[in-house]
């Protein structure tokens, strides 16, 4: 079958959750009919992590607005935002469907630095199937991992959300290039635009 994907690339309100969910909220509702929406790397903070404030669990604010949307533009929404768990900190990926149902997969491979030092590793691979479409789901530096990313015959398309910086994006192309023609499966890359500074690059 045939699935629509759209993806948002945009400026992040570094800090600003109630901003970033408005912004959001906005470019979903003008995209129209649609079967996914893909969006980045911690969308609806920045990649802030000196702040543990901005953190949420699953019932917090943020995927409370992601089931509301799903719901009501009838379109399963994917991406990350700061999780916290039982008093640690978490990059979690989420993917909602529009009937309520859930899946949630925590960034493997922390980068180095304090990403490392506020993240608590995943350790849990996910596949999600969706309207018959297996859907493997990385986060950012997970992509430079092949071993990790491998098409074990069990995914059709391969999703990585990132808020990876301007400076490395010959490596950000060719990764995400890299990864579908080894596993021969499709790729959907979904990265943030302008700037979202932060310490760790």
């Amino acid at each position: 079958m045939n699935l629509r994907i759209s993806i948002i690339q945009t400026e992040l309100i570094r800090q600003d959750k109630t901003a970033c969910l408005k912004l959001f909220e906005d470019k979903i509702a003008s995209i129209g009919e649609t079967d996914l929406v893909v969006l980045p790397e911690m969308f609806s903070t920045g990649f802030d992590i000196s702040n543990t404030d901005l953190a949420e669990s699953i019932e917090g604010e943020t995927m409370v607005c992601i089931k509301k949307w799903s719901k009501t533009y009838n379109t399963a929404i994917c991406g990350s935002f700061f999780c916290v768990s039982e008093n640690r900190f978490y990059n979690r990926f989420f993917f909602v469907t529009p009937d309520g149902k859930s899946y949630f997969y925590d960034k493997r491979h922390l980068f180095i630095g304090d990403e490392k030092k506020i993240f608590t590793s995943g350790e849990n691979r996910l596949i999600i199937n969706y309207k018959g479409v297996r859907f493997l789901p990385v986060i950012c530096y997970d992509i430079r991992f092949p071993i990790w990313c491998r098409n074990r015959d069990d995914y059709d398309v391969l999703i990585c959300v990132a808020n990876w910086p301007e400076v490395r994006r010959d490596a950000w192309t060719t990764l995400v290039r890299a990864r579908a023609i080894e596993n021969a499966s499709y790729a959907v890359a979904c990265n943030i635009l302008g700037n979202d500074l932060h310490e760790r690059y």
